[in-house]
Order: C-alpha cells, then structure tokens, then sequence
C-alpha cells in the first residue's frame, strides 16, 4: 500500500541588516503514492523577527502555523511567501536561524524531510571616510 511522503523546505536572505525586512519562502509537498490528510505546517520565527505578512494567513501567529488540508500525492510543490522585519536592537554578527516543520494527520514511513531550515545573518553597516588627494 502507499503512504504519504511530505516534504518541506525554507529559503530566505543569507544577510540581513537590523530594521530590515526580510523574505521566506516555505516550499512543501507530497512526494509519496497517497495523499496526506490534516497537514498542518509551523513556522518558528527567532524572536529577532516580527512576523509581518503570508501570502497564506496563518492560523496562529505565535508560532506561525497554517492548517493547509490535504495534499496530493507526487504534486507540484506549493509556497508560502513569509515578510518579517529584523528588530533594529538585533546585534549585528549574529545569524538568525528560523525552522519550519510539517506533519499530517495520514501516518508517514518517511519523517527526515519533514523540517527546513534557513540562517540570515546580521551584518552591519561600516561608514569609511573618502579621502580625497588633490594633485
């Protein structure tokens, strides 16, 4: 018989600077023979990020989490776009590393893929002098 495969990844900004905003992008699907039934996925922002705005509102928002139904076997992938803002107190060389994990209700045989991660790291901005030599 088949099963369900759900998968999940996350990608976002390598650098950020505080006060920032900052783009994510969640990609999941179902990569097994079956559909997968209740699928809920949460997002958990480092507290460094205040949640803005998805292109899927949210259940919750604290974690974010999104009750997406059921998802097709062997499918496209689908998304959801995630907008935050670096707090402007965040120290600058710190990285921010932000998880999302997906689960259904169908039984899986096929867990290791069901969490994605992505790390932005907090720069900063280095104001240098123009020095300019008259000839």
């Amino acid at each position: 018989s088949a099963y369900p495969d759900l998968w999940v990844s996350k990608n976002g900004p390598a650098l950020a600077l505080p006060g920032e905003q900052v783009v994510y992008t969640i990609a999941y699907g179902n990569r097994g023979g079956a559909a997968a039934s209740g699928v809920r996925i949460t997002d958990t922002l480092p507290a460094e990020l205040s949640f803005i705005d998805a292109s899927l509102p949210p259940v919750t928002t604290l974690p974010l989490a999104w009750e997406v139904g059921d998802v097709p076997a062997k499918g496209d992938p689908f998304t959801i776009v995630v907008t935050a803002t670096v707090d402007s107190a965040t120290p600058p060389l710190t990285t921010l590393t932000n998880t999302v994990s997906i689960g259904a209700v169908s039984p899986e045989l096929e867990t290791l893929n069901n969490t994605g991660q992505a790390a932005t790291f907090i720069g900063h901005r280095l104001y240098l002098p123009v020095i300019m030599k008259a000839y």
